[in-house]
Parts: C-alpha cells; sequence; structure tokens
C-alpha cells in the first residue's frame, strides 16, 4: 500500500510542477503583450508652454478609465526626468491617446 501512495505522490508533484510552469509561461506571455506605452515607442512630443505642469498635461493625455498618476509617471520614464521640473520651450514625449 506504502508502494502504491509514493507512486502517485511523486506523479502529483510532477504534474504540480509541470502547472506551475505553466502558468509562469502563460504570465510570461501575457506580460510580453502588455508592455508599457515607453517601451512600445508609442508617443508624441509636445512643446511646454507657460503655466504648463506634468501633471496638467498627463491631465490631456490620459482618458477617464486610466489612472492619471500612471500617466505622470510615464512622462517622467520616457523623458528621464529627475525633477518635475519643465519650462516653456521645453519638448518633452507624452503617452499618445
Amino acid at each position: 500500500m506504502l508502494e502504491f501512495i509514493l507512486k502517485y505522490k511523486k506523479e502529483n508533484t510532477i504534474i504540480l510542477i509541470i502547472l506551475i510552469a505553466g502558468i509562469f509561461l502563460c504570465s510570461t506571455v501575457y506580460g510580453v503583450n502588455n508592455t508599457p506605452l515607453k517601451e512600445k515607442g508609442n508617443y508624441i512630443e509636445i512643446y511646454i508652454e507657460k503655466g504648463d505642469t506634468i501633471w496638467t498635461i498627463a491631465k490631456k493625455f490620459t482618458s477617464k478609465e486610466d489612472d492619471i498618476r500612471k500617466t505622470v509617471h510615464i512622462i517622467g520614464e520616457i523623458n528621464n526626468l529627475n525633477s518635475w521640473d519643465i519650462y516653456p520651450g521645453q519638448s518633452i514625449k507624452v503617452p499618445a491617446k
């Protein structure tokens, strides 16, 4: 009886490993298809006008369903901003709608 239990325990362990590997593979593939806008290069270049802030610009380029904070973060990343200071005449890239 012990041999029977051990045999199936080994098979179940193998099945569990295969399932975990499958889940990992699916999550990896799904993640590749949902790359951030930064990686896709899906952006436009705009010029800063007097009174513009990263927040007001992000608000213009964020749909109502999306989180404006995410857009602010993406703008900072694609422009390699070390601070949120921007100046009139400066050009920055923003995610395309």
